[in-house]
């Protein structure tokens, strides 16, 4: 069985067996070389699915080829090979620096961290700029015993000049 080389797998067999039932499939992406490749084959791999007895999900699925989707949370533009970041990403990060920025610098480490994993999602579309604007942020968050601990920031220069950064720059 699926099953035999996994001691944690064997010790829960309820749950993966019920997980395997469930079975989500989320995320796929193809590329083709010209239009009509690219629907033969959406075609074929809708019509496998289906056959599967998997569902698609109608609202979600894009079936037509397009050169310009929304997958994984970034705007990918086929035509420039541009991965970008949807204006409602940058707008939540935008208003979570502003809040953070304007609570007289007496905030919850939770927040921070929220901040840097929202930041470092970006990397895909911005690069490792998020690894080298964060690493402040994360120096105030080590120090902390408790998530709801509350830091004031305003004892952290550099920390305060990355969420700054963060606000006069995006989007890049």
């Amino acid at each position: 069985m699926y099953s035999k080389n996994n001691k944690s797998a064997l010790e829960h067999s309820d749950f993966v067996s019920s997980a395997v039932k469930e079975l989500y499939l989320d995320d796929g992406f193809g590329v083709e070389v010209s239009y009509e490749l690219c629907e033969k084959h959406a075609r074929r791999i809708k019509a496998d699915l289906i056959a599967s007895g998997f569902v698609p999900n109608k609202d979600k699925c894009v079936w037509l080829p397009s050169q310009h989707v929304e997958w994984l949370g970034f705007s990918w533009n086929l035509i420039s090979c541009k991965l970008q970041i949807p204006q409602r990403k940058i707008d939540d990060i935008l208003n979570l620096v502003a809040f953070i920025l304007n609570s007289s610098y007496r905030v919850k480490v939770r927040q921070l961290a929220k901040i840097c994993g929202k930041l470092i999602a970006l990397t895909p579309a911005v690069g490792n700029v998020t690894q080298i604007m964060t690493r402040n942020i994360f120096s105030v968050i080590n120090i902390r015993d408790y998530w709801d601990q509350y830091v004031n920031i305003g004892k952290y220069p550099d920390c305060i000049n990355e969420l700054i950064f963060w606000r006069d720059n995006l989007p890049f």
